[in-house]
């Protein structure tokens, strides 16, 4: 059965610094614990969709680095049920991640490497296996993604019109352009 529900946002791997309190500038701390974990908000939305529609009914649309990570990632998101057909990997970019000191109040700071996730093109998303997957989705949801990709139409292209100017915001190119089979998550 094809994904009904595809979604796109950042691929990261993320690394959670657990200190007693947050450094201020030019102050070390010790840090109490390392958590390496998957993250971002694509692969995090997908795997929870998943575990709620089922095994192969919702597909992500990302880039990963053809490093260890993007390829744990990418293992990852199949055992929890997640379609990676449009995710690719790509040779010159490292995989997405993000640096989380948490102190013991649960403050954090977070500082992220977008790598991979900035990779996302086009020409990817003009890929037949990516068309196909559009094609068979009821719903497309978009998560902070490079402003290109917010240009979703009902066609299943993508617009290179003079709405995707750098100046518009993927809030204001959805509720411009785009169908309603898009949900835009960061949407004010």
């Amino acid at each position: 059965m094809p994904p009904e529900l595809a979604i796109t946002g950042a691929l990261n791997w993320d690394i959670n610094l657990f200190v007693k309190q947050l450094p201020l500038s030019g102050q070390e701390v010790v840090v109490e614990k390392i958590d390496r974990v998957p993250g971002g908000k694509g692969g995090n939305v997908s795997v929870a969709a998943s575990r709620i529609l089922g095994p192969g009914r919702v597909a992500l649309l990302a880039c990963v680095g053809s490093d260890e990570v993007g390829k744990k990632q990418i293992a990852i998101l199949k055992l929890e049920g997640v379609d990676t057909t449009a995710v690719q990997s790509l040779d010159r970019l490292e995989s997405g991640q993000a640096y989380i000191t948490v102190d013991e109040k649960g403050s954090n700071v977070i500082e992220t490497h977008f790598g991979a996730n900035a990779g996302l093109k086009r020409e990817h998303l003009m890929l037949p296996q990516v068309q196909s997957m559009f094609a068979s989705t009821r719903m497309l949801v978009v998560i902070d993604p490079p402003r290109h990709v917010a240009c979703y139409r009902q066609s299943s292209l993508f617009s290179q019109t003079s709405a995707c100017s750098s100046s518009s915001t993927p809030h204001d190119m959805l509720r411009e352009n785009c169908s309603q089979r898009v949900v835009d998550w960061e949407g004010q």
